[in-house]
Parts: C-alpha cells; sequence; structure tokens
C-alpha cells in the first residue's frame, strides 16, 4: 500500500467523486482532500491510500475532469506496507 497525491483537482471536488474514481484500485481508509475553496493559498489536493499505487497511477493521471486534468503520483515518505 502506498499514499497517492491526487493533484490539479477542479473547483469542489468531492471524496466520493475520487472514491467513484479510485475504487478499482484498492482505497485503503478516507480520501483527505486537502483546500480552502473559499480562499485557495495552495493547489488542492488530496491524498489517498491505495493497494494498487501503480496502477492507479497508469490509469488515472491525467484522468479528465471537465477541463481539468488530475496529476497522480505517490507522496514522497508513503506508506510501503
Amino acid at each position: 500500500m502506498k499514499t497517492l497525491i491526487v493533484a490539479a483537482l477542479p473547483y469542489r471536488t468531492s471524496a466520493q467523486l475520487l472514491e467513484d474514481i479510485f475504487k478499482s484500485f484498492g482505497i485503503v481508509g478516507p480520501i483527505r482532500i486537502v483546500a480552502d475553496w473559499e480562499n485557495p493559498t495552495h493547489e488542492p489536493y488530496a491524498l489517498l491510500d491505495v493497494k494498487f499505487p501503480e496502477k492507479a497511477i497508469e490509469h488515472c493521471d491525467g484522468y479528465r475532469i471537465g477541463s481539468a486534468h488530475l496529476r497522480v503520483h505517490v507522496k514522497s515518505g508513503g506508506s510501503n506496507e
């Protein structure tokens, strides 16, 4: 299992939408969205732990939501269980 960072989230992306996109890659635990939609100070991103990170990256990096394309990569220092 590894922790993924999903960046370039479109405005008001929900945890449910991300769960729907990543569920086939073995999500473990809650999806954590880090965003201040009202007063943004950084690019919104989400953290999620998955059992099959390589497949998740292969299939979801560049996934299009509206005009945005998700950026998916392994978090440095992420879990390596």
